[in-house]
């Protein structure tokens, strides 16, 4: 028969393996919550990058700006030019004076894009930039494809560098 110890050792064993699936199961249940409170995240900041602007926004006034040549620029936006051309990306740099609004389209392999801004405007709390950009004419009179990498020009970076009196408005690009 069973000796009463054997039995209680059995009970104790089986416990103590009961507490370890128990705490498995926490565990488990923990990275789980963990990947739910991830991913929820990750859905709010895409949400949150792709919002929509109401084109219909009172316009209090349009935006005095001039168009800068990227000789014309501070170093720091040229910096943060140099760092960001690679890849499409949008910031706003300000001094005292100036804000500068910079719109780049990452790296391309031909010439002949255009960027045109086609709209400026600010509300009560943000300013507003409506722009296009245009892809290089590729066709040629005659119907032939035209490429100036040919002609030993193989990477452009259109960028558009709008400079306007500083504000802290937050600015709003839209294509």
């Amino acid at each position: 028969m069973y000796s009463k110890r054997r039995v209680l050792e059995a009970g104790r064993r089986v416990l103590e393996a009961g507490r370890r699936v128990l705490e498995a199961g926490r565990r488990l249940f923990a990275v789980r919550m963990s990947l739910l409170a991830v991913m929820m995240i990750s859905v709010s900041v895409i949400l949150y990058g792709c919002s929509v602007v109401d084109t219909d926004i009172e316009r209090k006034k349009e935006v005095d700006y001039t168009i800068a040549a990227y000789e014309d620029v501070p170093d720091e936006v040229k910096k943060i030019i140099e760092e960001k051309k690679e890849n499409p990306f949008s910031t706003v740099i300000s001094d005292r004076e100036n804000t500068y609004i910079v719109v780049g389209y990452g790296r391309k392999n031909m010439g002949g894009y255009q960027i045109k801004l086609k709209d400026i405007y600010e509300s009560d709390t943000d300013v507003f930039v409506r722009l296009e950009f245009m892809g290089p004419d590729m066709k040629s009179e005659n119907g032939e494809v035209q490429n100036d990498c040919a002609n030993g020009t193989t990477e452009h970076y259109p960028v558009i560098i709008i400079k306007t009196e500083y504000t802290q408005k937050s600015v709003n690009v839209m294509q």
